[in-house]
């Protein structure tokens, strides 16, 4: 890992953490450009800063998928989730063949 590849990492998982620790309601129907953002966005910027279990953690909430329903609409919100769930199985897939993850990726989708 180079120092740019670093530096894109760690943002992403600070970005991943600070709007984590400050998240409220995934689910609510109340406009809120922040969590639409996160809704469609947050686990790519996980997944990008290498927090894999909070980000399988995270597609299993369903005050997340809802919120996500809510944000994108029925068509868009799955398709995000299937495409994030399908990038964590690929990344989880890829570091369990080098051994740097020790988890089946099919117990965090």
């Amino acid at each position: 890992v180079n120092k740019m590849q670093d530096a894109e990492i760690r943002w992403n998982r600070e970005f991943a953490k600070s709007y984590m620790a400050n998240a409220g309601d995934w689910d609510s129907d109340i406009e809120d450009a922040s969590r639409d953002y996160a809704a469609e966005m947050l686990v790519s910027h996980m997944l990008r800063g290498e927090l894999y279990n909070e980000a399988a953690v995270l597609l299993v909430n369903e005050g997340f998928v809802r919120g996500r329903l809510y944000s994108l609409g029925p068509e868009n919100a799955t398709r995000r989730h299937i495409n994030d769930c399908t990038l964590l199985f690929d990344k989880l897939g890829k570091l369990s063949e080098q051994k740097r993850f020790r988890t089946d990726p099919r117990k965090c989708v």
